[in-house]
């Protein structure tokens, strides 16, 4: 018998107050989850808005950002045992939202041979 522990966590932050992140600050809130980041990637795009995806060993997080409408998508999945929700209390004291949207999904299970 295995067990897996699997979290996903998808999170909406509307009326942000900043819209501006680093790579740097964005991988600092995943690493506080206790997640190892393999890589990270970002796409800035014209005239605004960004997306940032951080490849983990433990599985992913991405942001995708839209500054006219003030609103961000943020979106953590972990195998183990992380703690993901410091990825969004450290996103949501850089992003300063005034409403946000979090949906938790346990997708842990138990694998019999």
């Amino acid at each position: 018998m295995v067990n897996i522990k699997a979290q996903h966590k998808i999170i909406s932050f509307l009326g942000c107050e900043n819209m501006e992140i680093s790579i740097k600050e964005f991988e600092k809130a995943v690493s506080l989850t206790g997640a190892n980041i393999l890589q990270t990637l970002e796409h800035n795009f014209e005239p605004q808005g960004k997306s940032i995806l951080t490849l983990l060993s433990e599985s992913h997080a991405s942001l995708h950002s839209y500054p006219e409408h003030e609103f961000c998508y943020l979106d953590i999945f972990t195998c183990g045992d992380m703690k993901i929700n410091e990825f969004s209390k450290e996103m949501q004291k850089l992003l300063k939202p005034d409403r946000v949207i979090e949906k938790f999904y346990d997708r842990s299970f138990r694998l019999i041979r």
